[in-house]
């Protein structure tokens, strides 16, 4: 940016050292993360520029269903096995 390009259209000057530290602070508190994760989270927001939700199911989650392997090993209810 050169100086004849008017001051509402040039972008806002970066925040100083210690005022970095007061932002990160403030994102600590306020969204209760702990401050490894705010850092992880400015690092992502500095590289791709977009923060979107990453809860939810990971792709490659184990699969809790039940196999029919598994079933036949089962006992059957109301059956004591333990009982000679």
């Amino acid at each position: 940016m050169d100086r004849r390009t008017p001051k509402r259209f040039r972008p806002p000057p970066s925040p100083s050292r210690p005022d970095k530290g007061v932002l990160r602070l403030y994102v600590v508190k306020v969204s209760g993360l702990s401050r490894q994760q705010t850092t992880r989270l400015i690092a992502r927001f500095r590289t791709g520029g977009r923060l979107e939700d990453r809860l939810g199911k990971p792709l490659n989650a184990y699969s809790w269903a039940v196999r029919t392997g598994d079933v036949a090993s089962e006992p059957e209810p109301g059956v004591r096995r333990d009982v000679v």
